[in-house]
């Protein structure tokens, strides 16, 4: 399983619903505009690539992921669950835009 799926199960879990249909997940990556998204949800996308080198070769590679937790009520925090899930993470900022609450956050994976 490549990379960027096994991070969309991660945040599935995370979101609490893993083992759904893949239509009721609630966990996007790079949907288009025309998408209708269900609250609370997480979308995603590829922002970039690190490569760290160390004598000559690719040492450490992680794609970075902006992540968005979208949701209509503070019930639904999810900021602490994605900090504790993840080692490379950091929550950059919350704002609310059209009574949605989000979070958003940087992800190394």
């Amino acid at each position: 399983m490549g990379s960027r799926l096994k991070l969309q199960k991660e945040l599935e879990e995370v979101l609490g619903t893993a083992g759904l249909p893949k239509e009721k997940t609630r966990v996007y990556f790079q949907p288009p505009s025309s998408t209708k998204l269900e609250y609370p949800c997480i979308i995603y996308e590829l922002s970039r690539t690190d490569v760290t080198p160390a004598d000559n070769i690719k040492y450490k590679k992680f794609n970075e992921y902006h992540v968005k937790h979208l949701f209509k009520s503070l019930k639904n925090e999810l900021k602490d669950k994605m900090l504790d899930h993840f080692y490379h993470i950091s929550h950059d900022i919350r704002f609310i835009s059209n009574s949605i609450y989000n979070d958003d956050f940087t992800l190394y994976y």
